[in-house]
C-alpha cells in the first residue's frame, strides 16, 4: 500500500516474505537527476549506522532514534532503500494538543536525536512532523526520517533548497551559512505545534 509520495518518488508498505515482516520501501524516481540523491541518502544513513556503532564503543549512552535501513538496491534505474516500518509519523497520528508525559517523551526523544546527529556531524535538513516517526502504538517513542535533504555539518554550504517552508530557519531564509541550529530551530517550531495543535507559521 501507498504509505506516502513526494519530489522524489514514493514509500509503499511491503511484506518480506523471505522473514515474514512488514517494511517500507522508499523508491526514488528512476529520473537521473534524482539518482544523486539516492546515493547520497545511503551515505548518510549508512554514516549513522558506522557512528552509532562508535558511540557505543564510547559509552556515549545514545539511543537509536534514526530510522534503520535494512538493505538497499536498485530495480529498472530505481534506487530503493529498505527500512524498519514503523505505525505512523507525527503528522498523520492526529494526537491533538498534547502535554505531560507523552510530550516529554517525544521532545527528548527529539532533542537526544539531534544532539547524536551532530556527534555524527549530519544536518538534517528537513525536520518536520511528516518525518518524526511513532515507533509504535502503545508508546510516545520516536524516529527520526528522511534523510534525503542532508547535510555533513562540517561544510560551507551553498545550497539553500533545504527544509520544508513552514519549518525553515532564518538563516535559509535569508541565505546565509546554516550549521546545526537550523534543525534546532525546526524542533522547536514541531514543539510549539505539539502543544498548540497548529502550525506555528
Amino acid at each position: 500500500e501507498d504509505l506516502g509520495r513526494g519530489c522524489y518518488g514514493k514509500v509503499i508498505r511491503c511484506l518480506d516474505h523471505k522473514h515474514n515482516v512488514s517494511c517500507a520501501l522508499k523508491i526514488i524516481r528512476s529520473d537521473s537527476r534524482f539518482y544523486r540523491s539516492f546515493s547520497l541518502e545511503l551515505e548518510y544513513l549508512l554514516h549513522l549506522r558506522k557512528m552509532y556503532s562508535k558511540s557505543e564503543q564510547e559509552g556515549l549512552g545514545f539511543k537509536p532514534v534514526f530510522t534503520n535501513i535494512v538493505k538497499s538496491f536498485e530495480w529498472r534505474k530505481h534506487g530503493v532503500l529498505v527500512f524498519n516500518l514503523y505505525d505512523t509519523d507525527l503528522y498523520h497520528a492526529k494526537l491533538g494538543r498534547i502535554k505531560g508525559a507523552p510530550l516529554k517523551i517525544i521532545m527528548s526523544e527529539i532533542i537526544e536525536g539531534l544532539m547524536f546527529l551532530k556527534y555524527a556531524n549530519i544536518l538534517h535538513l528537513d525536520l518536520k512532523p511528516e518525518n518524526i516517526f511513532l515507533v509504535d502504538s502503545e508508546s510516545y517513542n520516536i524516529k527520526i526520517g528522511d534523510f534525503g535533504l542532508s547535510r555533513f555539518g562540517n561544510r560551507r554550504h551553498t545550497d539553500f533548497n533545504v527544509q520544508t517552508c513552514w519549518y525553515r530557519s532564518p538563516e535559509v531564509v535569508l541565505c546565509n551559512q546554516y550549521s546545526f541550529e537550523a534543525d534546532l530551530w525546526s524542533a522547536v517550531l514541531i514543539f510549539i505545534e505539539l502543544i498548540i495543535d497548529l502550525p506555528v507559521f
